[in-house]
This record gives structure tokens, sequence and C-alpha cells, in this order.
């Protein structure tokens, strides 16, 4: 790693010895004059130039900077060291004259009234060295030279004097801005990793480790001394970004009389883009120990058409209280223009969960299946012992129940079976039953989540930059430099993909062509891909159509999984077609296929696929309306019946690239709906009939990226349109001849946009900051800090091996966990914290 960029480049005049060029443009100057110091001037010219620095009477220079920069050279050659000794000013505070002595001038002078006893046995340099100059600057002649040089010392002169002297071990201001950017890009970063950097950028430089020591203790002093108005500059720059775009989305509450602050919630403009087309899945979580405040960062989350996780939000609160997180609702709701979610995924805070029923009523509540599951462990382990293995996979098959009659009767029989475990399961797992149950979640789009897994991944990714002795302002830096790093690598990606490039012939490419030429018109290069799998494997299955008229309940074959979530079961039958065929009109069906795998097939393997009047169909993968991606049974079913068309709009816009994403629902609906059954099957037929895909938009709810919000263009669609407008209106005033008319019309909207808009930065910005907003509340820990790894609450605290139901949870795996919800429940009122004995293993 190059480290030349953390520091502003040392003056040249340190390495190229350019302080003899203001002497050379005086001689120049000065080359006819009758000036007495002409010969003088040369000769040291020349000396200098040989390697050799001198002090003479009569030297100029052109400021006294210049002097002492001279000096620290000549003293470094001759073995010395050197201070000013004093300073003369006129009435303009101008200096007129300095003296430069020896460090080791003057004369020892002990303090006779002070007490002996507090004396300290310590030597004295001053030796009564004579060596000094002066240097004048008359008002006469307004020239800086030296005036008088004595040039005697009374002591032997040190060929090391670079190593061994204070003075050029002291460290340099470029130094020590590097050593500042070390310890703001790594807080922990130790003196020997900092040593071994600055040697390596500086090899002429010979560092002492006690100056190291006291540079960085001098660097560290002076950030606290700029955190005591962290909050405020903190605030400072959010502000600063908001006027250069008044995009930006700003909310701070502050609390007490000495004006603390209390949260802060704030979103780019292209946040507020991403929510304003993705907001039907949100996925949010909270997570500490990323400032030295202790305050909780939440960070709200979607997926955008490429599948890839986007914060849209974020905010620093001091707490988890209903309260404040209805604030923050709140916030992003005005923000947003009252955009509600239709589901949203947290681990299953109750403050939290109350305030999404109070400010989101429509949307769904999700909770984490993997915080679901953990809680499970952690609260009935305990208690049931050797009948927690059995209880625990009835619990995962009564949660995987397809319909809610078979939810209530297995939920029954769980309580009676296991008595212990009633309090808890009645208490806090069955009222919010409608949040983790598969039989209230499974008819709503989820694009595929289960867990808050991309949450806790983009939390984990935060930390890893050892945030948690950080000041506000780094925080919002990196949480900054995180959303930058996110966008270009969807920039990346956007045009990496838009290279042109020659794949090998597949036999999709024969039997789907057509599709697949929609759907690269379409669809986003990752979801491409996703169709493109679900297309090859339609190969592997086979399909038959069932007559109407026979007795569905009997196609049925009921197998529900008890180790894992049903949404992780791949192929999986989701639903019954018998509950499936409840809602579903008779007059709207015109048929129902099997599909199955050609080898293999297994009862659970085996899927159902409804054909409905409106061209729309379901399936009881549920993959449609889950996931919004058609799946590989439909597919094989275009291949057989006559009466199946692919049209892209049964794939929701959500998943639609840039450019189609802006096309009106009529223009989506008239692209073609291809019809794969023919006599060849090599062949497809383009037609248009009447496809509103009413039952499907009614399942799924719609696309959230409606009309009127498609109207709400981009920053770029109105650059360009405005660019546009302006080009037409200066080629209408150029061949009116009123050029200079329409530069003076720009002008004057221009100045009367930035008063305005200074007027209104100033309205909301300027009481805040006038107030002097103080930090949070910081304590500072006290000790040493521990040297041992803390042991999780699901980790056995007296035993050395793993409990094999730990490997295996509910959903996706997550890390760095907060088991919030555990936290706050109490079982009969009391807590469930009790630990067992070592050695008589009682609680």
């Amino acid at each position: 790693m190059d480290f030349q960029e953390f520091s502003p480049l040392v003056p040249v005049e340190f390495y190229n010895n350019t302080y003899n060029e203001p002497l050379v443009n005086f001689y120049n100057e000065n080359m006819d004059t009758k000036d007495d110091l002409s010969d003088d001037i040369s000769d040291f010219i020349n000396e200098e130039n040989d390697g050799n620095l001198s002090l003479q009477k009569g030297q100029i220079f052109e400021t006294f900077e210049e002097v002492e920069r001279y000096l620290t050279n000549y003293c470094e050659q001759k073995g010395f060291e050197y201070r000013k000794r004093r300073v003369e000013f006129d009435d303009d505070n101008i200096i007129r004259k300095r003296t430069y002595e020896c460090t080791k001038a003057a004369q020892y002078q002990p303090k006779k009234d002070k007490d002996p006893e507090k004396h300290r046995q310590r030597s004295s340099g001053s030796i009564g060295c004579q060596w000094h100059i002066n240097v004048t600057c008359p008002k006469s002649t307004e020239v800086i030279k030296i005036s008088t040089i004595v040039d005697e010392h009374n002591h032997p002169l040190n060929s090391n004097i670079k190593i061994h002297g204070a003075q050029f071990r002291r460290f340099s201001k470029e130094m020590k801005c590097d050593i500042l950017e070390y310890l703001t890009a790594v807080p922990t970063m130790g003196a020997r990793t900092i040593y071994r950097l600055l040697t390596k950028k500086y090899p002429d430089t010979y560092i002492h480790r006690k100056n190291l020591y006291n540079a960085i203790q001098e660097v560290r002093r002076c950030k606290r001394i700029e955190e005591k108005d962290d909050a405020e500059n903190m605030l400072q720059d959010l502000y600063n970004l908001q006027k250069e775009d008044p995009g930006w989305v700003i909310e701070t509450r502050i609390v007490g009389d000495d004006f603390r602050l209390g949260s802060v919630l704030w979103m780019s403009p292209q946040q507020v883009q991403l929510w304003t087309r993705f907001h039907d899945v949100v996925i949010t979580d909270d997570t500490y120990k990323t400032n030295r405040y202790d305050m909780a960062l939440s960070l709200f989350m979607i997926i955008d058409n490429h599948n890839r996780t986007r914060v849209v939000a974020q905010a620093l609160i001091e707490d988890e209280t209903d309260s404040t997180f209805q604030w923050i609702l709140d916030c992003i709701l005005r923000a947003t223009n009252f955009l509600f979610p239709r589901v949203i995924f947290t681990d299953g805070d109750l403050a939290m969960a109350a305030a999404i029923k109070a400010k989101l009523p429509n949307t769904h509540h999700c909770i984490c299946l993997f915080h679901i599951n953990q809680n499970f462990i952690k609260q009935l382990k305990g208690k049931l012992r050797d009948e927690f293995t059995s209880c625990h996979q009835l619990f995962i098959k009564t949660r995987n129940s397809s319909c809610v009659e078979d939810f209530e009767r297995r939920w029954q029989r769980l309580i009676s079976n296991y008595p212990a475990a009633k309090s808890y399961l009645q208490n806090k797992l069955y009222p919010i039953r409608f949040s983790w149950a598969y039989c209230y979640t499974q008819t709503r789009f989820t694009a595929g989540t289960t867990t808050t897994q991309r949450a806790e991944s983009e939390n984990n990714t935060i930390k890893l930059e050892g945030l948690h002795t950080a000041s506000l302002v780094r925080l919002t830096q990196q949480i900054h430099m995180r959303l930058e790093e996110e966008k270009q690598y969807a920039e990346f990606e956007d045009q990496k993909t838009q290279n042109i490039m020659i794949s090998i012939p597949h036999i999709d490419e024969k039997y789907f062509g057509s599709i697949l030429q929609v759907l690269k018109e379409f669809l986003t290069p990752n979801m491409l891909t996703i169709a493109k799998k679900e297309i090859s494997e339609s190969i592997l299955y086979e399909a038959m159509q069932i007559n109407l008229s026979l007795n569905l309940d009997t196609l049925d074959f009921e197998y529900t999984p008890q180790d894992d979530a049903l949404e992780n079961k791949y192929d999986w039958k989701k639903a019954f077609l018998k509950d499936l065929m409840k809602n579903i009109p008779k007059p709207l069906i015109i048929g129902i296929w099997k599909v199955q795998p050609s080898i293999g097939a297994q009862p659970w393997l085996v899927q159902y696929v409804i054909l409905l009047q409106d061209g729309s169909h379901i399936c009881t993968c549920l993959m449609l309306i889950n996931k919004g991606i058609i799946c590989h049974h439909f597919i094989k079913i275009l291949i057989k019946s006559a009466s199946a068309f692919f049209n892209i709009s049964l794939i929701p816009s959500r998943w639609y690239n840039d450019q189609t994403a802006q096309l009106s629902g009529d223009e989506i609906r008239a692209s073609p709906s291809i019809q794969l059954f023919n006599n060849s099957q090599s062949e497809s037929i383009h037609i248009t009939p009447n496809m509103e895909y009413s039952y499907l938009d009614i399942m799924r709810g719609g696309n959230v990226f409606t009309p009127e919000l498609k109207e709400i263009v981009t920053d770029r669609q109105q650059y360009a349109k405005a660019c546009g407008l302006q080009k037409k209106a200066y080629n209408l005033a150029k061949q009116l001849g009123q050029e200079s008319e329409y530069i003076n019309l720009l002008n004057n909207f221009i100045l009367s946009m930035e008063v305005s808009l200074n007027e209104m930065n100033d309205k909301e910005n300027t009481d805040e900051v006038q107030r002097r907003i103080s930090n949070p509340i910081y304590v500072k820990p006290r000790g040493r800090p521990p040297q041992k790894r803390y042991k999780s609450s699901l980790e056995p605290q007296y035993t050395s091996h793993t409990n094999a139901e730990l490997r295996a949870p509910l959903g996706n795996t997550c890390q760095n966990v907060d088991y919030s919800l555990s936290d706050k429940v109490l079982v009969n009122g009391e807590s469930n914290n009790s630990k067992q004995m070592k050695k008589c293993g009682r609680l």
C-alpha cells in the first residue's frame, strides 16, 4: 500500500534545496548596481552549490521562515542546534529584528529561594556558548539580512546531530498528519505498526521511539478536543451535504436542557429513490458497538431489481423504545411521501413491533425465522431437557403447516404433549403467530426472504471497520463510504453486463429462444440468470393434465418437513391444491396440470399448476407469488398445453431493468404473449390475447412502482430533460437575436434560486447549530478490557461439546444476532436466567 496519499506533500524546499532561488533572483535584479554585497552574494551562492553552507554578514533572505529553514540545514551540517532568543516588532506588528543563538548559550542560574527538597536532580545544557546571529529588516530597505555573526562555540560539535539533537528529532507537521490518518483509519493501531509505516515513508529521518509515543499522544489529545463538538460537527457535515443537494433528508431529536443529541436520521437522494421503487419488502435491524457513545445504529434495507441488498435509511438512536421507533417510521414516511411497505422483516423486537402496528397498520410484519428458532431453543431447552428434540421437531412441523386448520391442530398437540413449554408457547409465540407461521405468510410476496440475514450481513460489514470507539463524524463518514461502494459496485456490474458476449449454444435457445429474448429485454442480469435456471430445469420434468371432475382432495399428499423451514426446501410443495382451489371461482379455471420429476419423483415433489381465464396461473410451489419468478413447472406446461401463454407481465416490474421499468402497464401488457405448444415443438407462436392477470394481482398485491411514481423522474432523466429545454430555448433566442436577454434571464433565475435556498437552509438549520448541540452521554469504561471472549447465551457454559440442536437452526444462518425478543420475554413473570452449579448440578 502506498501511504503517500495519507498526508499533504512535504515542501519541496526540504528536498530540492531551492532556498537559493530568491538569492539568485535578487542578484540578477541588482547586478548592474554598485551594491557592495554583490561579490559576497556570488561567493555564497558558489559555496552553497558546492554543498557547504555558510553564514556571512549581509547575507540576504526573503522571509524569516526562509532564514529558519536555512539555519536548520546549516546546523545539521555543522553539528549543533539553535533556538530563537529575542524578537523586536515595530508599531505595525512587523518583525524588524530577531536573534538566534546556540541551545547551549547563557549560563545556568539556580533558584536560591526555592526549597531544596523540591529540586529535581537535573543537569543543564546552558554552558555559555557565544554563537549567535542577528537578522534585521530595516524600514529603510525592507531587506532581511544578517547584521551580526558570532561564530564561536565552547563545546565540541556533533556530527550525528540529526540523530541526537532534540530539534531534529521533532516530528514534522507532515508526519503528525500521517499519524492522524493512521489512527483515524484504525483507532487501535499500535505504536509498532505506526513506526514501521513512518520509517518506510521517511527513510532519511531517524525516529526515536519516545518521540513517537509523545507524537501519538499529542495527536490523540487533539482528536479528543475536536470530539467535544462531535455531534455538532456531524450535523454540520450532513447539513453541508443538504446544501449541495436539497434532496437529502435529515431529521434530528434534541433532548434535555443541554440540547443533547438524542436521535438523528438521514437519507440520501438516491436512497429516497430506491425506497420509492422497491418499498414492497423492507428489512430492518439495530446494532450496537458502532460508536463511542453506545448509540444504536438502525438500518433499513430493501432488495433492488438486481436482487442486491441496498441500505435506504440509517438512524442513530439512544434507546430502543416504542416512541423512538415511531419517530423513525414517521421520518421515513414523510421523506418518501407516505409510501408504506407491504412486508417488513425484523428480529422480533417488541418495541419495533408496537411501532409497526401503530404507524404501518397495513404492513404485514414478519419476524426472522432464525431468531424465532434461537429463542425457542434458549427458552425451552433447559426446561424440557430430554424431551426438547421431539418438541423442537413438532414445533417446526407446526410452523410449516400449509393451512390454518393444520396449524391449530398441531399447536394443540404441541401444548398437550409438552406442558412445561405451554407458558412460553401460549404467552409469547402464539399471539405473534401471524408474523412467523407459514400458513399466514405463504401468499405474500417476500422476494424469497425469511430472515434478517441481509441486515445482519450489512451490520457485520460496518462493524469490521472497528468503530466501537469511533466518533459520530467518523461513523457517518464510514457509512457514506459504504453506500458509495454499493453504488460503484452496482454501476460496475451494470456496465459489465452491458458488454456484448457470445455464449456457447444451448438447448434452451432452440426450444425457448423467444422467451429468452423477451426476458433479456426486460430483466436484470441477475434475475435473468435465475429465470434461465428455471427454464433449463423444465426439461427434467413431465406434465399431465388432470380431469376437473376428479375429487381434488385425494390428490394432495400431506408431508410437512420437521427439520427446516418449508421455504428452504427446494422444489417442495408449498401449498395444497385444495386450499388454493377454495379461493378461486370455478368459472375462472380452465385446466389443472400435474408436474413431477421424470426420474426419482417423490410425493412431496409433485406440483399442480392451475391455469386461469385471465392468462395467469398459480403453482403449488408458489414461486410466482413469493419470489415473482416463473417456475420450471409452468415452463413445462407451456410446451404441453395450448391454453398456456407466457407474457412478461407475469413477472413483477420490480425485477425489470431501469429502462423497461419506466414503461406503462399497457405498454408492458402489449408485449407479445408466447405460446410454445405446437406439433413440432420447435417454433413459438406470438399472439396478443386479452391478458389481465387480475387474480394474480389480487394475490400478490400488484406492482408498487405505480404509474404515479414513474412520473417522478430520476435526477439523470430530469437533467437530460432540462438540457434539452435549455438547448431549444437558446436556439430560439439565437434565431431572434436575443441571446443576451436569454443569458440575463438565466442569471436572474439562478440568483433568485440561490437566495431562496439560502433562506430555507438558514431557517431550518441555523437554530440547531446556534444552540451548540452537545454530544450524547458518554460513560467511559473503567478498568482494563477483558482478554477473554464473551460467550453467547446459546453456547454451553459448562460443557466443551456443541449440541447438535444448535447446528441446525430454523431458517438461514445469521451472525452477530441481537436476541432482543428473548431478552425482553419473561416466563411466569420471572427472568429465565437460572444457572446450574458446576459440582452438584442443581439450579
